[in-house]
Order: structure tokens, then C-alpha cells, then sequence
């Protein structure tokens, strides 16, 4: 089919789902004229409408809410991009990809959004059995020394934990089970630390578990064996879940939420043995906790992205809010003291931190998904939750002075499956580059399919790619830290139904999901 008739087939398709209209939407956007393709360049022009009230363009102003048509029109071209073909490779070395379509979703007076439709070829399946929940970090970690290889971490459909690694100079994956049987449950998934000589430690608690599991590699740079397993207990009654293990200043850090707060423990020596344990930030409220997504730690600190809820499920998810930690003090986003370890005026309370996100003024709800302070900047993304069937995925940027916080497109609707179903405030999922500032992978879809897709910041907008198709779902992106082109995101292909099976037997299982990688051209 010539490139001309594609566009046509694409524009037409766009103009059918704008006549038939979306109940689920606030508010509809102004009908479109008929676009244009360029007869050089295959460009789409559609009107230059602004974005959103008054010109903000998609920026969220005090006690209103914006509809940018950019990213409305963003979704159309994802959806109406849907099923087409792609080829499956196993190793992520065929590093080719077609570009099969290119047009211009708007353009105004500060920003442009492109859309590239491509055929992704160059994709490496790296289990077909693993799943993940997204509040620990990293679960996927590129190291460059004797060799060069990026560490995956994942927990199977039957509660098997799992640690692979990928090598990038000759494209062979290796697998090991670390625990059998664990719980079937994706909040179990394992996270990767490197020492300093090389070996790694993994961490891996059930959910709300009574303990953090680990072990250590047995030789550097390599998931072949590992020492037995190890347990660290934070404090009395404990309920973990969620390691996160960060380097501050030589120490190994290892945060946790436990009993609904964030937790930090302490080890001297690189996770022989563990000593101090600090809450540092608290629910404020009995039945309350926090879900909290932390930064690499970079120039001696952390950052943290927070959300107060009552727990999963669609119960109130209230705000986003951020701080900053260097091991002892905690910190708003300007760097005011909150308190500090060292003089026992921690844990603050979650609402004490620096808001981003206020959902007394909207109403609606909202879940943080990452953190990030690539290029030494503060950046969040997160999920506004309208409704159990519309979900936002925003992107905030601290400036210096205060939090820019702007629409980035519509997510679709829950990726669990019937509408029953518990977990509808599960998106697909929108997370952040943590080494390239301004770059960002966002799930758009629902439970029947999505597609994902790569946004990059360029001159005050937004250029973006499908990364892939929505013939399957492709949820809970990730992208390696360290990682480079060759294997630059990760994420789950395949049906997600639930976090834990919700039926008993042998073969209950709650996913179906391999873990995929894909590089560029």
C-alpha cells in the first residue's frame, strides 16, 4: 500500500472515531478540518488549534481543568496505528526498524507533537514468563565492565523469582531462579544492586511480608550462582514490600515500605550486614499508605515521588507530592529541612512534602509512577485517574522555582481485566528515561490491547514514537538504567489480568505476560 493511501486510510479512520465521539471524555475537542499529506514529505498538517483553555497548553492552572487537543489527537494516531504487523526477534542484535509512517499531530506557538509510526523489528524476548509491579527499582540495570550486560529481574506467573542478564557482544540471555515458589504475586519481583567488586545483590520480599530476602552473586558480573539466601527483618510487626536498594556515599541503602511508611536500612558493607532502620516519611492516618518511586541517587541524594492512598484497589489515591533525602536530611523540592535522621525529627508525614499534583483542587485521583533526575533536573510522571476508564498520564519538571506540570496524552482506561475487577486505577503505565532528561514511555490502551510509546522532549514539544503496536498488551514499561540503544526499554507483553491469582490450583495464575526488550535503528 503506497504511502499516500496509508495516511488517507489513517485520516479517515481519525475522522470516523471523531463522529461517533467518546462518552468517557469530559469534554470533546473541536472537530478538525480534513488534513492534507504533504506531497514531499507525507506530512499529516492538521489544524494548528491551541491546546487547551486560554492557551495553556496543557498546563494544569488552579481550579481548572485542560483538555490539550494535542494529546487527544496523540491517542487517535496511536489507535488508529493499532495491529499492524511486526516481526519478533529473540535477540535484540537485529537492530532494524521501518518507518512506515510520519505526521504532524499539531503545531502552535510553543509546541508540536510528531507521531512516527514504525515496524518494530529489533526486539528481544527475554522470558516468556515474567511479570513485575512498578514501586522497586531497578529491576532493570545495564553494568559495563569485564563484560558488558544488562541485569533483569522478574517474578513468573507461578511465584518463581527470576534474575537474568542479557550480554550485549554476543545477544545471549541467561536465566536464574533464585527462590521457587515464592507468591504468586508480582509485587515480588526482584531488584539488583551492583558492589563495587562486581557481584550483585538481589532483593525480593513478599507482599507485606514479615522480611527482605536477598542474595549475592557468587561471582562478579554474572546471575550463574549466588550464596544463600539471606533475610533482613525491619523493626517489630513488620509488613514489607518494595526494595529499593540506592548507593549514598559509600553506604548501601535499602528502602522499603513497611507498615505503610517509607523505611530506610542501613548497610556499612555492601550488604554483608545491616544495621540502622529510619522511617522517614509516614501516612499521617490509620488505614493509609504511601507508595513512594525513588530516583537513582545522584550527587549524594535521592528523590522521591509520593502518593498517600488507602492501600490498591480504586480507594482515594490523593496527590502527588516530592522530597529529597541525602541519608540524613529530608527535604522539600526547594531544599528545606523537613528533619533529619540525625536528630530524631523524622518520619514527616506525607502531606508535609512539596505538592505537585493537589487533587483537592481537581477531585480526581492520581498515582505516582517514576521519578527521575536525569540531566540533574527533578521529573515525575504520573497517572491522574479521572475515572476508573480515563486515565491521564502527566509529566512534571522542576524548574528551580516551583513544578510544571502538563498533560502528556491520554492513557486509555485499567488493564486488568472486567470491569469487577478491583484494580482498575492499574494503568498501562507511563515511566521515565533515568539517564536521558525529557524522554518518557507511556501504555495507551486497556485490558484488550495497548500500544507503547516513546515521547521525547524537542524545542518546547513533544516528538514521539511506537515503540509497539497494541496486538497484545504492552504494559509496566521500564527502562534500564546505564542503558543504551541496543536495549533501551523493557516491558511486559502478553495478557495482565491481576496482580495474584484469584482462584486456587496449581495452574492459577493472575498474568501471561513474557518480558520484552527493544533497542533502535
Amino acid at each position: 500500500m503506497a504511502l499516500g493511501s496509508r495516511l488517507g486510510q489513517s485520516r479517515r479512520r481519525f475522522d470516523e472515531d471523531d463522529r461517533r465521539g467518546d462518552a468517557r471524555r469530559l469534554s470533546r475537542p473541536p472537530r478538525r478540518r480534513p488534513g492534507r499529506v504533504h506531497p514531499r514529505d507525507g506530512t499529516h498538517r492538521l489544524r494548528p488549534d491551541l491546546l487547551g483553555e486560554r492557551g495553556r497548553r496543557g498546563e494544569r492552572a488552579s481550579g481548572r481543568r485542560h483538555h490539550p487537543r494535542d494529546a487527544h489527537l496523540l491517542a487517535r494516531a496511536v489507535a488508529a496505528d493499532c495491529g499492524r504487523p511486526r516481526r519478533d526477534g529473540l535477540r535484540p542484535r537485529v537492530l532494524r526498524r521501518s518507518v512506515v509512517n510520519q505526521f504532524r499531530i499539531s503545531s502552535n506557538r510553543s509546541a508540536t507533537y510528531w507521531y512516527t509510526s514504525t515496524v518494530d523489528v529489533n526486539r528481544a524476548t527475554l522470558t516468556e514468563d515474567g511479570g513485575w509491579c512498578w514501586f522497586q527499582d531497578p529491576r532493570a540495570v545495564r553494568y559495563r565492565g569485564t563484560h558488558d550486560r544488562t541485569y533483569v529481574g522478574w517474578i513468573t506467573r507461578h511465584g518463581d523469582v527470576c534474575v537474568g542478564q542479557y550480554d550485549h557482544d554476543d545477544g545471549e540471555v541467561s536465566t536464574t531462579e533464585l527462590r521457587a515458589d515464592y507468591e504468586r504475586d508480582d509485587h515480588d519481583d526482584p531488584t539488583i544492586a551492583r558492589r563495587p567488586d562486581g557481584r550483585l545483590v538481589v532483593f525480593y520480599t513478599r507482599h507485606g511480608g514479615p522480611a527482605v530476602n536477598y542474595r549475592l552473586s557468587t561471582d562478579p558480573e554474572s546471575v550463574a550462582a549466588f550464596e544463600s539466601e539471606e533475610r533482613i527483618e525491619p523493626g517489630s510487626d513488620p509488613s514489607v514490600t518494595y526494595p529499593n536498594p540506592r548507593w549514598i556515599d559509600g553506604d548501601l541503602h535499602l528502602f522499603v515500605r513497611n507498615g505503610g511508611s517509607v523505611v530506610d536500612i542501613v548497610s556499612p558493607d555492601g550488604g554483608e550486614t545491616w544495621g540502622q532502620q529510619h522511617e522517614l516519611v509516614s501516612t499521617g492516618g490509620e488505614g493509609w499508605c504511601v507508595y513512594a518511586k525513588l530516583s537513582r541517587a545522584r550527587d549524594g541524594e535521592v528523590n522521591l515521588g509520593l502518593t498517600h492512598a488507602m492501600g490498591g484497589k480504586d480507594e482515594p489515591h490523593r496527590h502527588v507530592t516530592h522530597a529529597r533525602f541525602d541519608g540524613d536530611a529530608l527535604r522539600a523540592s526547594d531544599g528545606t529541612v523537613l528533619g533529619r535522621v540525625t536528630d530524631g525529627s523524622l518520619p514527616v508525614a506525607v502531606d508535609e512534602t512539596t505538592p505537585v499534583f493537589d487533587s483537592g483542587e481537581t477531585g480526581d485521583d492520581a498515582w505516582i509512577w517514576d521519578c527521575s533526575t536525569a540531566g540533574r533536573v527533578p521529573q515525575l510522571a504520573y497517572a491522574q485517574l479521572v475515572s476508573a476508564d480515563d486515565h491521564r498520564y502527566r509529566y512534571a519538571r522542576w524548574d528551580g522555582d516551583g513544578w510544571t506540570d502538563r498533560l502528556l496524552c491520554h492513557g486509555g482506561r485499567h488493564v486488568v481485566d472486567g470491569e469487577a475487577s478491583d484494580e482498575r486505577y492499574y494503568s498501562g503505565g507511563v515511566v521515565l528515561d533515568h539517564d536521558r532528561p525529557g524522554v518518557c514511555y507511556a501504555s495507551v490502551g486497556s485490558h484488550d490491547s495497548s500500544a507503547l510509546v516513546r515521547f521525547e522532549r524537542v524545542d518546547g514539544g513533544w516528538r514521539t514514537e511506537q515503540v509497539a503496536s497494541a496486538d497484545a498488551q504492552h504494559v509496566r514499561p521500564v527502562v534500564p538504567w546505564n542503558g543504551g540503544s541496543d536495549l533501551r526499554v523493557c516491558w511486559l507483553r502478553g495478557s495482565y489480568t491481576h496482580y495474584a491469582p484469584r482462584n486456587s490450583g496449581d495452574d492459577a495464575a493472575a498474568f501471561d505476560t513474557a518480558v520484552v526488550g527493544s533497542g533502535a535503528e
